[in-house]
This record gives C-alpha cells, structure tokens and sequence, in this order.
C-alpha cells in the first residue's frame, strides 16, 4: 500500500510540475506575441510614413501628416500603459477608457487622413488632366 501512495505522489508531482511548465510556456508565448503585436504596426507604420515623406509627392506641409497621426497613436498607446502599470486595481477602469479613447483616435486618425487624401488628389487634379475631344486637333 504504501508503494503505491509513493507511486501516485511521485506521479502526481510530475503532473503538477508539468503542468507549471505549460503555464509558464503559454505565459511566455503570451508575452512574445504580446510584443509582437505592439512592434509589428509600429514598424509598418514607421516604414509607410517615411515612404510617403520621402517621395514628396504629396504638397510639403502635408506630406509629414501620417508620421503626427502615428506619433500621436505611439503616444496615446504609451499614455495608456503607463495608466495600467501605475493606477491601483480599482482606478484602471479609467486606463479602459483610454484603451477606448486610444482605438477612437486610431480610427478618426485613419479616416483623417483619407479625407486629407482626397481633397489633396481633388485639388491637385483640376491643374493636371488635359481632356482631347475626338474629332479636335
């Protein structure tokens, strides 16, 4: 009897000590893709912006726009963290209203600049396109 309590005891610890193992693999994981999910965006984004910048087709105060939209996401992101890593369990309701207020942004950014988009396209184009009649040398 007592061999097979030892057995259990035995077996019943490598269940548990594998199972911490798991967690602490998962948790890992978790955080990696964490990382990856925040460097991710930011590097395209970087990327996209410079790319838009450097090519100047775009007129030259508004050619920087997508890089203040991203400093102003990177900012709000940054804003938002600090409020989950310093605020006190029950005050992080108002870091969840940042998170909210961070994707608003994010979002009224991204039609911001599709709307500057167009109207830039629009103004630019009534000097450039010449239209030939058929049938008109």
């Amino acid at each position: 009897m007592r061999r097979r309590n030892l057995t259990w005891t035995i077996g019943g610890s490598a269940l548990i000590l594998a199972g911490i193992v798991a967690m602490l693999d998962a948790v890992m994981l978790g955080s990696v893709l964490g990382y990856l999910d925040l460097l991710i965006p930011l590097a395209a984004g970087t990327i996209a912006t410079v790319q838009i910048a450097r090519t100047r087709i775009v007129p030259s105060p508004w050619r920087w726009a997508p890089l203040w939209v991203l400093g102003l996401s990177v900012l709000v992101g940054v804003i938002t963290q600090g409020m989950y890593a310093t605020l006190a369990l029950p005050q992080q309701a108002l870091a969840d209203v940042a998170t909210l207020l961070s994707a608003l942004s994010s979002l009224a950014g991204t039609i911001g600049l599709g709307v500057l988009a167009l109207i830039l396209t629009e103004r630019d184009r009534a000097d450039s396109v010449h239209i030939f009649r058929s049938g008109h040398s």
